[in-house]
């Protein structure tokens, strides 16, 4: 499985927001899924740190 073995879905700049979603919405699903990775970084950061 490769992250294009969508229902025949043409190459997006957001390969992992589901087809179907209104281009905006993925902009959003997209905006929030980074924040989310930078916040759980910083978690892991600050956890690494008080060790």
């Amino acid at each position: 499985m490769t992250v294009w073995d969508g229902a025949g879905a043409a190459p997006s700049p957001y390969p992992y927001v589901t087809t179907g979603v209104p281009p905006k919405m993925s902009d959003l699903v997209f905006i929030a899924v980074t924040i989310a990775v930078f916040a759980v970084l910083a978690l892991v950061a600050k956890g690494v740190g008080r060790l």
